[in-house]
């Protein structure tokens, strides 16, 4: 698989699965599979994250997410993602929800119910994006493959991200960084410190 280019996109438009609302396949990468609510939007959240790190400095995201009830439940997808750390949000559009079964009825919409039904979407614009740095990066990748591994391991895993692109010296970065956030258990092993875990 080819990489996408670094930084160069001015806009990203994300419209994920809204969790248990349709099952699109069995993966259990794919987000409508996670276990729980708070899964959900732990793995939104990280895949917003890896997104953005395509984008120009003055690019944007938006990601086009709706709210679901089931079982009774409210979950608010939008009002989760408002208060994401690594970015502002600017905007936030709002539109009608078409293909609802709370809105298939419009003369009927209130009659017998005790909740008000979800008719609306919403468009939510970030930017600036705090910028990924090889700490954060080494880190998450030490994270993703157990907390322990070889340099070689961690350069595998780096070699796919798109920081590697714009930096033809990236493996002594790499190295250089481990020593810097990561703790030496033998000869090019490292592992991650408590507090990052």
């Amino acid at each position: 698989m080819n990489k996408l280019p670094p930084k160069q996109y001015d806009l990203i438009f994300l419209h994920p699965p809204c969790w248990k609302m349709i099952r699109y396949s069995e993966d259990p990468r794919d987000l409508c599979n996670a276990e729980t609510f708070g899964d959900y939007v732990s793995c939104l959240l990280a895949l917003m994250e890896r997104m953005s790190e395509y984008l120009t400095k003055n690019g944007h995201l938006a990601i086009l997410v709706g709210d679901m009830r089931k079982n009774g439940q409210f979950y608010p997808f939008g009002a989760c993602l408002q208060v994401f750390h690594r970015a502002e949000l600017k905007d936030k559009l709002v539109k009608i929800q078409h293909g609802t079964r709370s809105g298939s009825k419009p003369h009927v919409l209130f009659k017998g119910r005790t909740f008000i039904p979800i008719m609306h979407e919403e468009v939510l614009v970030f930017r600036p994006w705090v910028r990924l740095t090889w700490g954060d990066l080494v880190l998450r990748v030490l994270r993703e493959i157990g907390g322990e591994a070889h340099v070689t391991d961690v350069y595998e895993v780096v070699a796919k991200h798109p920081k590697t692109c714009t930096n033809p010296t990236w493996r002594a970065t790499v190295r250089k960084t481990l020593q810097q956030v990561a703790l030496p258990i033998s000869r090019g092993v490292w592992v991650m410190p408590c507090e990052s875990r």
